[in-house]
């Protein structure tokens, strides 16, 4: 049904447009025309005008003349007309006769010859004619009788022996040459004395005129027949034309109403048409959107940045914006949008389409905050705290921070006492508390409803602290204003260990607040749990250390005692054998007590620098024997490394009964300077081999290793056996002990 109508529709349009096509070319072609009808009269026009002119040109000459004389002849008789006048008839010299002709006799005799040659009647008459022929007839009378009105000239169409002529006349004027013919009829100069006609025959010209007006009619035929082709065709296309357009409408229309998007028409200020989606995703019924100013459904921070964004683009002559504001559901909460808008051809309306892009933003927040609370996290991992207080300390603050928040507490909390125990304030609390004596201490049940958070094992979310609740029990006068709060207890296990709240939050707080600060604080608990038992695993560890240095103190000290009653002992000795002997048990406990005196100064009581042992207690030796054997050059070439004190102790023991040795029997005849060498290495293997030589008179005997009575030889033996080693005896000038032993890794 609606098709026949919108091609009823069509057909009309068709119509009118052909009647209205047909009107104007007719209107077009009746006035082209008249214009070829009126061309035609006026070229006839302008041939009989320029005939007339031609007669009167030769009128006024002969006038000007007085006439002019002729041979007669049987076309030219003397006029009869004129006897009155003396000198008509003239004799030459010669005896010719000569007749006058008076300008109205010319101007007929020239007529008569226009009219045979060119078939152009020409007639020269006058309202009282000297002469019959030249009587007016009814139309030129009818002329004359106008020109005495003042008339200037008459043109006519008229049938002339049936055929159709252009008859013009124009009057004729008396000139002072005219009263000599006319001047007894009573004329003066200046009088209208006759008329001047021509007839034009217009056959020629209507052929033409005919011509140009079937060829006029047929051009405006051919024009009419386009225009109606067109307009048919226009029609069709126009048809086709609406039905597209219906199309696309209906497509617009199931896109306006059928897609997810927001979709709108709007002015500068209002909504006038929205789509489905607007009452789907904000609320809003169409009527609640359509009328009311779209700035009020805007979030009051986004107001201005929207407002600047689309009047910088329209200034600018950018008509495509893209912006994104939160526009408020109806149940008060925001809704992130997404907008594109594009002005119509009025310019003074827009295209708007929007998309709700909540959950992008805020899984994108959500992500921030994931990456800033592990950043807080790697922080708070990185800090180096002194104590757990301060560690403490800094994960609230970078609670605030993760929260947006501006304070934060944090309290103990023992299940077994029910009570709370203030760890921390954050430091921005007491600038605007003003309790005197605070307390620190809390029993559960003398708390409000920051206690819920135990007594429900939850955190509790509050974003009006104003709003009253039975729960509350108010703060001490001088409190900091509440205005949001967010608490959560911390879990070890399935015991709350920790309640920590922020509060103040510019913003509301969320349940992503609510989760980042519990992740958050979880992690911070465990990270507190290490600290702790890291501070507690470093006293423990300083505390053995302190016992350790006081037991290697008190063993130096009491080696110094035993050294210090054998050097009494050895004053009561009676023989040197005596006295050497004690001065060498002496330096065997100094040996020992030069290591527990390292081990006391040292920071690391496991290993001590052979190098510097090695040096100092041969330095040592050598100032005791020194004084007895003069100047000994001591040379050193000692690995610098640590060493424990299971080697440390038989290695310095085997030096100082070789070193003694050596100092007691190596030098005793040389002429030349006293040299000792110790040179220690690590070989392949972990491997350390010991060298000591001199330049003395070297060990008596060829087997030096089978000589076991000595107690200083069967000391070394032993200490090298202690050590799993292997030792050898080389006599080269001098002797070299070279002692090898395997050391641990450990070691």
């Amino acid at each position: 049904m609606k098709k026949i109508k919108k091609f009823k529709y069509t057909i009309n349009f068709i119509i009118f447009l052909g009647i209205l096509w047909t009107v104007i070319i007719s209107a077009a072609a009746y006035i082209n025309l008249r214009e070829i009808k009126k061309s035609t009269f006026e070229l006839a026009l302008s041939e009989a005008k320029a005939t007339v002119n031609k007669d009167l040109s030769f009128r006024l000459w002969v006038t000007s003349h007085g006439g002019v004389y002729v041979y007669p002849d049987k076309d030219t008789p003397p006029n009869p007309y004129l006897n009155y006048i003396p000198d008509r008839n003239i004799v030459t010299t010669k005896g010719d006769v000569l007749t006058l002709m008076n300008p109205a006799y010319v101007i007929r005799q020239v007529m008569d010859v226009y009219s045979r040659l060119y078939n152009i009647r020409g007639h020269i008459t006058s309202l009282n004619p000297i002469r019959p022929e030249n009587a007016a007839d009814p139309w030129e009378k009818k002329s004359m009788e106008s020109f005495e009105k003042g008339v200037k000239e008459v043109a006519e169409i008229s049938l002339i022996d049936d055929k159709p002529y252009l008859r013009y006349m124009q009057p004729l004027i008396t000139q002072e040459g005219c009263l000599k013919c006319h001047a007894h009829q009573g004329y003066k100069k200046g009088d209208i004395r006759g008329g001047l006609s021509t007839a034009v025959p217009l056959d020629n010209y209507i052929k033409i005129e005919t011509a140009s007006l079937q060829k006029s009619i047929l051009t405006y035929f051919i024009l009419w027949l386009a225009g109606i082709t067109g307009i048919v065709v226009a029609g069709r296309r126009l048809d086709r034309s609406l039905e597209a357009r219906k199309k696309r409408e209906e497509d617009f229309e199931n896109i306006f109403n059928l897609t997810n998007d927001l979709v709108s028409i709007a002015s500068l200020t209002h909504f006038i048409r929205v789509n489905p989606s607007f009452t789907r995703i904000l609320g809003y019924s169409e009527e609640e959107l359509l009328g009311r100013p779209f700035i009020e459904f805007i979030h009051p921070d986004d107001i201005r940045p929207t407002r600047d964004i689309v009047e910088d683009k329209l200034s600018k002559g950018i008509s495509a914006i893209n912006f994104r504001n939160r526009y408020r559901h109806k149940n008060g909460s925001y809704r992130w949008l997404e907008w594109m808008t594009n002005s119509m051809s009025s310019k003074e309306h827009l295209y708007a389409t929007a998309r709700d892009i909540t959950g992008r933003i805020e899984a994108e927040e959500q992500g921030l905050l994931n990456r800033e609370r592990m950043e807080s996290l790697i922080k708070i991992s990185q800090h180096r705290a002194e104590s757990l207080q301060e560690l403490l300390d800094y994960a609230l603050e970078e609670a605030i921070r993760l929260t947006r928040s501006t304070i934060g507490f944090i309290y103990y909390y023992s299940e077994e006492k029910r009570e709370f125990t203030l760890n921390t304030w954050s430091r921005d609390v007491m600038k605007e508390c003003s309790v005197r004596d605070p307390l620190t201490v809390y029993a559960l049940d003398a708390t409000g409803i920051w206690g819920e958070a135990v007594r429900q094992r939850r955190a509790i979310l509050i974003n009006d602290y104003h709003t009253p609740d039975p729960l509350k029990k108010g703060y001490p006068e001088g409190h900091v204003k509440l205005g949001r709060l967010l608490i959560i207890p911390v879990f070890n296990r399935d015991r709350i260990v920790l309640v920590v709240g922020v509060a103040n939050k510019q913003g509301d707080y969320d349940t992503s607040d609510m989760n980042q600060l519990t992740l958050l604080m979880d992690t911070v608990w465990k990270l507190a749990e290490k600290k702790r038992a890291e501070d507690e695993i470093l006293r423990s560890l300083n505390e053995k250390n302190i016992l350790l240095r006081e037991v290697h103190h008190r063993v130096k000290n009491n080696m110094a005692v035993i050294m210090s009653l054998l050097e009494l002992q050895s004053g009561y000795a009676r023989d040197d054998d005596s006295k050497v002997m004690f001065m060498e048990s002496c330096n065997r406990i100094k040996s020992m007590a030069l290591v527990h005196e390292k081990l006391y100064r040292s920071k690391n009581f496991a290993y001590i620098d052979i190098s510097e042992y090695i040096s100092e207690l041969a330095s040592e030796l050598l100032s005791e024997y020194e004084g007895e054997k003069g100047n000994v050059s001591l040379k050193l070439d000692i690995e610098n490394y640590n060493i424990s004190l299971d080697y440390l102790i038989p290695l310095g023991l085997i030096i100082n009964e070789i070193l003694a040795n050596t100092f007691k029997h190596a030098f005793v005849r040389l002429d030349a300077l006293p040299e000792i060498k110790i040179a220690l290495q690590t070989e392949e293997g972990m491997q350390v081999r010991l060298m000591i030589s001199d330049n003395g008179i070297g060990l008596p005997g060829d087997d030096i290793l089978s000589q076991k009575k000595t107690l200083g030889m069967q000391i070394i033996r032993a200490l090298v056996h202690q050590l799993g080693g292997t030792m050898n005896i080389e006599r080269n000038g001098g002797t070299m002990f070279i002692i090898s032993f395997p050391l641990k890794k450990d070691a």
